[in-house]
């Protein structure tokens, strides 16, 4: 709910009592799993025009498109007259977004695992970060998983082989982007 608040777009959810035959079985909580199901019902196309990862590894599709997408932006970021060029292939205010979400939630189990990311492999479409099983936001018990009550940045999002902090290192050593961020986190 928050994702979708902030950048327009994340999975929806509701709570539900489920009863079966009479007998009550708790309370669960119903969400769309931002795969490529997803992205195709809320960006259009088919299903098959679309990649989908999670912290698993690939969910939908062929990762070569991701990767390659992730690997040529790395390489851009490094010159820093290409930042036209990543706002191409990364929704821009979505990312920033989606980290200033996490971050603000403190969350406990990410960036290296709990996510969704995608993107339409038909067309050159851009990658998108999606929030999900957020269950350690606002932690307030000092333990599992170190989390903060307050907004934090996770210790392990200083790069690491995963994409999320990489791409953040290095974005945010473009002028341009910073404002971007900064505009998001004033907005």
């Amino acid at each position: 709910d928050s994702q979708i608040a902030i950048s327009g777009m994340g999975s929806h959810s509701v709570f539900t009592h489920l009863y079966i035959n009479g007998l009550y079985f708790g309370l669960y909580n119903i969400a769309e799993r931002p795969d490529e199901k997803f992205m195709a019902s809320y960006l259009g196309g088919d299903l098959e025009e679309y990649y989908s990862i999670n912290h698993g590894g690939t969910v939908s599709s062929d990762s070569s498109l991701w990767n390659d997408t992730i690997a040529s932006a790395l390489r851009d970021l490094q010159q820093l007259e290409r930042y036209q060029a990543i706002q191409e292939r990364i929704e821009i205010d979505a990312y920033c977004d989606y980290l200033i979400l996490n971050w603000l939630a403190g969350m406990g189990d990410w960036p290296h695992n709990n996510f969704y990311g995608g993107m339409r492999v038909v067309s050159a479409g851009k990658i998108r970060d999606f929030a999900w099983d957020s269950e350690y936001a606002f932690w307030t018990i000092d333990g599992y998983l170190g989390s903060n009550p307050n907004a934090w940045v996770h210790p392990d999002f200083d790069g690491g082989g995963n994409t999320l902090p990489e791409i953040w290192s290095a974005l945010s050593t473009n002028e341009d982007f910073l404002m971007t961020f900064a505009d998001r986190v004033a907005k």
